[in-house]
């Protein structure tokens, strides 16, 4: 995160943070490419602009951690062995939002 969000290649990557959906997720929230959802984890919520990627398994989200509102989405845990952080997957949920309500 401290790191990443200072170098030019993760915002050159990626210029914005957005969420990847596959499209089969992503119809079946009724969502296209460019629309808006709303991520929440038991952590914090974040609304993100939608990014369609056609390898990405159906029940996989995807979002750039090196954006603050997609890091406060994850629980930071230190691996007490390793001492190290532990960046497993979390838990979210996704909900479309009205255009109109963002």
């Amino acid at each position: 995160g401290y790191l990443t969000r200072h170098l030019s290649w993760s915002h050159h990557e990626m210029p914005e943070a957005v969420v990847a959906l596959s499209r089969a997720h992503a119809a079946a929230l009724g969502v296209k490419e460019g629309d808006h959802v709303r991520i929440r984890s038991r952590e914090a919520d974040a609304v993100l602009r939608v990014r369609i990627e056609l390898n990405l398994p159906d029940d996989v989200v995807l979002a750039p951690p090196h954006y603050p509102e997609v890091r406060r989405l994850t629980s930071w845990r230190l691996d007490p062995a390793l001492r190290e952080l532990d960046l497993r997957p979390g838990r979210v949920s996704v909900e479309p939002i009205e255009e109109s309500m963002r």
